[in-house]
């Protein structure tokens, strides 16, 4: 098992860097004005390799953690179905064998990851060791759980050993934190409409080139992720930090010191008339969330008047709301940690959104919306069931 894990870690990581060298010796080829050699182009082809797994690159005395994830397809897919090789392989036979695997694959990634990044570090462009090993471990150790809950024999082993409440709260979990994203990529997509003529004023400004100008707008498209991340943590209501304590958010539009980039054309610079509609969006992803969630037989019954209010609530009820929200919350916080970082030194050392303060907005709002979709129907039928008489015949009106 563990030899199938390194040969998986060794095929992903070989793939993806032939295939920065080659992007970037076209890139080279073409677009190159300096004298680099054929090894430098392969040092920058590793440098590249681990940026688009999001490792911070140092450039000189300058940090760049904020980094385009739109690129990171490339390494995921490749350790998807490297990882997915080593589970057929392997053939292991219960959970821990699985996990094994996976963890097995990590490890061996990251290390494997980390020499690279010290092989092709030079003194002006380079990373740093412990960046490059946390940032390769954590991207593979979420693709190989991925892979060992989607793997078809390990999807119904594990998920079996997970208690009942834990599995059937994961998924619809993922779903309503997919939807606060795709409303993220929707508001991109009206931005990038509205300011098309700014952004490609500033298209032809920095790269007035042909051959320039396609590389600028491949890096544009790279960060049409990131931008997704940040229009969701914007209708969530913590927004986007600039840099120097500058905020773009629903109550904010204090412009930072953010470099020209076609892109950073699309952030506001007026708040929204009616920033609660923006606000009600969440609300209503955890409505729906609720409706999702598995729910077990409610009604409203007992006798008396308080007694019926009692069993509004079910303990269990509250414990897969809680494990949905948990999962929801982790999910927006990672995304958000993706997408923030450093463009700079002094005023740009951190740009983006916060990620704890994303995730607690995402579990506040939804939270919101999924506990009133919970206690105001079952409120309505308590109230009903009372003033019907019912409760003092211990009668059921059944949800």
């Amino acid at each position: 098992m563990p030899i199938a894990g390194l040969m998986a870690a060794f095929g992903a990581i070989a793939l993806g860097i032939v295939l920065s060298f080659v992007l970037l010796m076209v890139i080279w080829l073409f677009a190159a004005h300096g004298n680099e050699s054929t090894f430098q182009v392969a040092q920058s082809a590793g440098i590249a390799w681990l940026a688009s797994q999001l490792v911070p690159v140092t450039i000189g005395d300058v940090t760049l953690g904020l980094l385009p994830w739109g690129f990171m397809a490339i390494p995921v897919v490749f350790l998807w179905k490297s990882t997915h090789w080593a589970m057929k392989s392997a053939v292991p036979e219960v959970p821990r064998d699985f996990w094994f695997v996976a963890a097995a694959t990590s490890l061996a990634y990251a290390s494997v990851a980390t020499l690279v990044g010290l092989a092709a570090s030079s003194d002006g462009l380079g990373v740093h060791v412990v960046g490059a090993f946390v940032h390769t471990l954590v991207l593979a150790v979420v693709v190989t759980c991925g892979v060992v809950i989607r793997y078809a024999p390990s999807a119904d082993v594990v998920l079996d050993q997970l208690p009942d409440y834990v599995g059937k709260s994961f998924r619809p979990a993922v779903r309503m934190a997919f939807m606060l994203y795709v409303v993220g990529a929707l508001l991109v997509v009206l931005s990038l409409i509205l300011h098309w003529p700014e952004m490609t004023s500033v298209q032809h400004l920095m790269a007035p080139s042909g051959t320039d100008g396609i590389f600028l707008w491949l890096l544009s498209i790279g960060y049409l992720p990131t931008a997704a991340m940040w229009s969701t943590s914007y209708i969530l209501g913590p927004g986007i930090h600039l840099g120097g304590g500058a905020v773009v958010s629903l109550t904010s539009a204090t412009s930072g010191a953010l470099p020209a980039f076609p892109l950073l054309s699309i952030v506001p610079t007026a708040v929204p008339l009616h920033p609660m509609f923006f606000l009600a969006i969440p609300i209503a992803v955890g409505a729906v969330l609720f409706l999702l969630l598995p729910r077990g037989h409610w009604q409203a019954q007992g006798t008396g008047i308080l007694r019926p209010f009692l069993g509004l609530v079910r303990i269990q009820d509250l414990v897969i709301l809680v494990v949905s929200l948990s999962v929801l919350g982790a999910m927006v916080f990672l995304g958000a940690a993706m997408s923030s970082g450093s463009l700079g030194v002094n005023l740009l050392k951190f740009v983006g959104p916060d990620p704890l303060e994303t995730a607690q907005a995402a579990v506040k709002l939804c939270g919101i919306g999924a506990v009133g979709m919970m206690f105001v129907p079952r409120f309505i039928l308590v109230i009903l069931y009372i003033a019907s008489g019912r409760h003092k015949e211990d009668d059921a009106l059944v949800a």
